[in-house]
């Protein structure tokens, strides 16, 4: 652990490796394998730190916090869908704040991604109301969930004004073909 506060890295990483070898009782290897993920995170070596993840996750399956973090992971690499499930599977075990907070971010992500893709925005209130339910201060998901009802309001006057052009064309035909043949 004082390798990692004081920076260096390889030796925390080498020295929770042994550990991890060595470590008989799973509550040893739990926390050495938590501390191999912040390490790999750090480093921004985010296959290894989700491995580590995972791994932790299997070795210690009712930590919370495991759960919790891991989401966290997953919200930073845009994995919406993963890091919800995670950060809901932290929440069944434990309700606190951290992971109420990461659900959050991951439903907005998400929402963001349907509304950009243009997507179904039914979905994306949906996912910005759970953005709300999970954290009701959140104020991106407030800003989110007006942003989706203001781009359903612009397709459904763009729906309205197709449809009220369609048909003034069709009206319109009838009387150009009259006209075309009286002349």
């Amino acid at each position: 652990r004082i390798e990692y506060e004081r920076g260096n890295l390889d030796r925390a990483q080498a020295a929770y490796a042994r550990v991890l070898k060595r470590a008989s009782s799973p509550r040893d290897q739990s926390v050495a394998q938590e501390q191999l993920a912040a390490i790999h995170c750090k480093r921004q070596e985010f296959d290894a730190c989700e491995a580590a993840y995972r791994e932790l996750i299997r070795l210690d399956p009712g930590s919370a916090w495991a759960k919790g973090n891991y989401a966290g992971v997953l919200v930073r690499l845009k994995k919406w869908d993963q890091a919800i499930a995670q950060a809901e599977a932290a929440l069944a075990q434990m309700d606190y704040p951290d992971a109420r907070h990461t659900l959050s971010k991951a439903y907005i992500g998400k929402g963001w991604d349907l509304l950009h893709a243009r997507g179904p925005l039914r979905e994306a209130l949906d996912r910005f109301q759970g953005a709300i339910d999970a954290d009701p201060a959140n104020a991106y998901a407030h800003y989110g969930l007006g942003a989706a009802w203001y781009a359903h309001a612009v397709l459904r006057i763009e729906r309205s004004s197709s449809a009220s052009t369609t048909a003034r064309r069709r009206c319109a035909e009838p009387a150009r073909e009259s006209a075309e043949t009286a002349a």
